[in-house]
Parts: C-alpha cells; sequence; structure tokens
C-alpha cells in the first residue's frame, strides 16, 4: 500500500493514476479505482465489515474514523484529494511541496490524528481529530481479557465474512503470530502455514528494496506474485503493551521496575535485556513526571502507539492485522498492576487467550521473543513439521525468486 501523490510521473512505481485535479497517484500493485458520479475513489488495503466497493461508497458521505481495518483511499474531485484510512491509521505519510507519500522520508511527518487533503497545486490542508483520551475504569482482569478476546474474534469473524482472498500465515514461533494462528484457526481451516522465505521480485520490490526495508517489519514480510492475504501479529508487542519504552512509563508509575521485574524464566527476558531495550525502558522511566496521573500517562501511550505503523501491505499481498486496533491497548491499561506487570514480562493476557482457544497450540511458543537457540528452534521445526502431515503444503525449500 505505497504511494506517491504528486505532479509528476514516478518511475520506480508500476501505476499512474492521473485524478480529476490533475495530480498524479502513483502506486504499488494491488489498487483499486472506483468512480462514483463525479467522484474518483483509488484505494487499497480492506475493512473488517465492508468489502472495497461498499467501502468506496461509505467513504463519500462519512468519516472513516470508526471503521476498523488497515486500508488507504484518496477521494478525488476537481478540487481535491482527501486522503482517507481506517480508524488506526497503518501507514505513515511525509509531505513536502512537491510530493506526499509513504514510502520515504522527506520534509514534515503528518501524524495519525490529522485528517488530509491536497489540492491541484499540492496545497495541504489538515484538520486535526480529537486524540484518544484514556480513562480508567472499575473492570477486573477477568473481564478486560474477555473484552479483547471479543475484539478480536469481531475482527476475524466480519473479515472473513467477506475475503475471497487465499489466507497465508507463517509461524514465527513468537506470541503474536501465535495468537493469530489461534484465532484464524478456530474460524477456517482454509489456509497455508508458511514454513518458507518467499520475495518474488516484483517491479515495485526491484524497484524500492533499500527503501522498502528501512521500514522495520518489512524486513519480516512474504511478497507473492498473485494476491494472497498474509495474516501477521504485527502490532501484538506495542498494541498488547509488551513495548519497552511504554510498558516501563506505565509501570513506573505503579512503582515497577519493568527491567528489575523481569525474570529468567519469562518470555519477554532476553528480548527486554537487549541494549536497545534497556535504554527504551529507561527513556520511559525518564518520561513519568511526578505526580502525573494515570490518565494523562495513558493518553500519551494510546497516541504514542497509534503513530507506531508496522505492515501496511505490499503489491498483492494484503496483510491482515487484527491487533492493530487501539481498543485493545485500551483494555490491557485498564488491568491490574499484577496483570500489567505480568504481560510486559511474560505475555500473561496473549498467553490465555491462546490457552482459551486451544492450550495445544502453547507448544509452538518459543521460551524467549525472538531467540532461536538450537533447542528453541529444533522444537518449533518439529511442531510445525507435525502439522506439516496433516495439511497439504508445498515442499519446504527456501524460495527467492527474481
Amino acid at each position: 500500500m505505497f504511494f506517491n501523490l504528486g505532479k509528476d510521473y514516478q518511475k520506480n512505481f508500476p501505476n499512474h493514476f492521473v485524478l480529476p485535479n490533475n495530480l498524479i497517484l502513483n502506486t504499488d500493485d494491488g489498487w483499486q479505482k472506483i468512480v462514483l458520479g463525479d467522484k474518483v475513489i483509488i484505494l487499497k488495503g480492506y475493512s473488517d465489515k465492508y468489502s472495497l466497493t461498499q467501502l468506496a461508497s461509505i467513504l463519500l458521505s462519512n468519516s472513516p474514523k470508526k471503521i476498523k481495518g488497515n486500508f488507504c483511499a484518496f477521494v478525488c474531485d476537481k478540487n481535491k484529494v482527501a486522503i482517507k484510512h481506517d480508524k488506526d491509521r497503518g501507514f505513515p505519510i511525509w509531505f513536502n511541496k512537491l510530493t506526499l507519500n509513504n514510502l520515504e522520508k522527506n520534509e514534515d511527518y503528518i501524524a495519525e490524528d490529522w485528517l488530509i487533503t491536497v489540492d491541484g497545486n499540492m496545497n495541504l490542508g489538515k484538520q486535526r481529530r480529537s486524540p484518544r483520551l484514556f480513562s480508567k475504569r472499575a473492570m477486573s482482569d477477568v473481564t478486560i481479557i474477555e473484552k479483547i478476546d471479543n475484539i478480536i474474534r469481531n475482527s476475524f469473524e466480519r473479515f472473513l465474512s467477506h475475503n475471497t482472498l487465499p489466507l497465508k500465515i507463517f509461524l514465527s514461533g513468537g506470541i503474536d503470530s501465535l495468537l493469530a494462528w489461534a484465532y484464524l484457526d478456530s474460524f477456517t481451516k482454509n489456509y497455508e502455514i508458511v514454513d518458507y522465505e518467499h520475495i518474488h521480485w516484483t517491479y515495485f520490490y526491484s524497484c524500492n528494496q533499500k527503501k522498502i526495508l528501512q521500514h522495520q517489519l518489512y524486513n519480516q514480510i512474504h511478497l507473492w506474485e498473485d494476491p494472497c492475504v498474509l495474516v501477521t501479529g504485527s502490532c501484538g508487542d506495542e498494541y498488547f503493551m509488551r513495548g519497552p519504552r511504554t510498558a516501563s512509563q506505565v509501570l513506573k508509575f505503579h512503582g515497577v521496575n519493568l527491567l528489575e521485574s523481569v525474570k529468567e524464566d519469562d518470555y519477554m527476558w532476553k528480548f527486554l535485556n537487549r541494549e536497545t531495550c534497556k535504554n527504551a525502558i529507561v527513556e520511559g522511566m525518564r518520561s513519568y513526571k511526578k505526580n502525573q496521573p494515570l490518565d494523562y500517562i495513558c493518553s500519551e501511550v494510546l497516541n504514542r502507539n497509534k503513530n507506531d505503523h508496522q505492515h501496511w501491505h505490499l503489491d498483492n499481498t494484503l496483510t491482515f492485522t487484527p491487533f492493530k486496533d487501539i481498543d485493545i491497548t485500551e483494555y490491557v491499561l485498564q488491568s491490574s498492576v499484577t496483570q500489567l506487570q505480568s504481560q510486559a514480562t511474560s505475555a500473561y493476557i496473549q498467553k490465555k487467550l491462546v490457552e482459551n482457544l486451544d492450550p495445544t497450540k502453547l507448544k509452538f511458543l518459543t521460551k524467549w521473543k525472538n531467540w532461536y537457540d538450537d533447542n528453541s528452534a529444533r522444537l518449533l521445526y518439529i511442531h510445525v513439521n507435525q502439522l506439516k502431515n496433516n495439511k497439504q503444503f508445498i515442499n519446504t525449500e527456501i524460495i527467492r525468486e527474481r
């Protein structure tokens, strides 16, 4: 879902849409053009609830701020282009006097809480949405987990009700992809478990590989030539409050030092003891100021997470990101101190969700996040290999096409 909006054709993009106000929208593959009256809508991605055709009609009359999904739409007429997206924008935007794009950084970063229009002279219009505000409520830890379960179930149920593309998922050994798989498997068996690397060198990828890989999560992606959906655990760390900076900031309010509280048996232990994570933890604790109310701190966390963009589709490979929902973070932050700490150190809430769906799947979880020693890698291979005997798989060789 990469684009460059400006007055010129960009040769590193395969598609070029001339808009009614004469601007040119350069895109990767996978975008659709829909004409409704005097409006042209060019869009890509998905809404949980609506097909893209339904979504295009809705975007003409309504703000998309409450539509869940992962999409970008350019709603165009002769005067201006309005850039619309789902309620938690999943992609960055940079702007200068010549272009507006989400591929590479330039002069001005436009934060998630701005609604944007561009006229034919590349003049930018911005309207700020209200920031997300946290309010502490009296909720039990069990109820919180039930609320999060409902959010994720609804995402899968709605998306799968209208999706017609093949589904794929890669089990990394981490809790986020494991949780996504647990939900996917509870709704359908019609998917492929990917046990190979695959990057099809499309025109867009070939021209922009270095720029694409500057986005951290695009170092962890598959890309197929034919349209399909990759179900991912994207945003799991951050939206489930396992990010070192945000978790340490909130726990500091409660008098807990995240780095001192994580133990060697905890899932996050190796990860949180990385030098970069230690620095982020210190930064988070320092950001807490004495006498700051909890609602203020949590509101800051919510709005920081909404600008942590991870997977926003690549050519014809759509990424289904059910955890990209700030409501999940809102509920996690309602937790008791004990549950917050256990989630930050051991992914307690996510393990409980997997356990409620299918406890046997927990054997696919590596001992530590992002840690593949010989034993962890061996066990993960054995368990995935056992799955292969029960499902239809293509061969396991590592494929990298040019």
